[in-house]
C-alpha cells in the first residue's frame, strides 16, 4: 500500500494519497473483478503505471515521503482514515484521458487525480 502511495501520489496532500490507497482497498473488497488481497491488487498486471515504467526499479529515493506513505498506509488499512472517494475503484491523473473513463461513473477530483466507480446496472 505504501508503495502505491509513494509511486502514484507522493506529491499529493494526505487526502490525495489516502484516496489513491482507498482505491486499492475498494478493489480488494470488490466481490468479483479484482484479487482479494492488497498485494494481489497492487501486483495485478497493467493496473498501476509505476509497476511497468521503471519507477519501481528506482526505489524509494525520498525517504521522508516513503515514511509518510507507510504511516498513511497503516492508517488506511486499519480503518483510521475514511474513504474520501466514496468507493472509487479507478483513478487517473488530470493529465491523461483514458478511454475506459467513458464507461465508468466520475465521483470526484482530489488533487491531481480523478476518481471513478463502476456504473450501476
Amino acid at each position: 500500500m505504501a508503495e502505491v502511495g509513494y509511486h502514484e501520489a507522493r506529491g499529493e496532500s494526505d487526502k490525495g494519497v489516502t484516496a489513491v490507497m482507498h482505491v486499492v482497498l475498494n478493489r480488494k473488497n470488490h466481490d468479483t473483478m479484482w484479487p482479494s488481497t492488497v498485494s494481489g491488487v497492487v501486483k495485478q498486471r497493467a493496473q498501476f503505471s509505476y509497476r511497468h515504467d521503471g519507477s519501481l526499479e528506482r526505489g524509494f529515493k525520498e525517504k521522508d515521503q516513503y515514511n509518510r506513505m507507510v504511516k498513511l498506509a497503516k492508517a488506511v488499512v486499519h480503518g483510521k482514515i475514511e474513504d474520501p472517494t466514496d468507493g472509487a475503484v479507478f483513478y487517473h491523473t488530470k493529465a491523461v484521458k483514458p478511454g475506459w473513463s467513458k464507461r465508468v461513473k466520475k465521483l470526484d477530483v482530489i488533487g491531481s487525480h480523478i476518481f471513478y466507480k463502476l456504473k450501476e446496472k
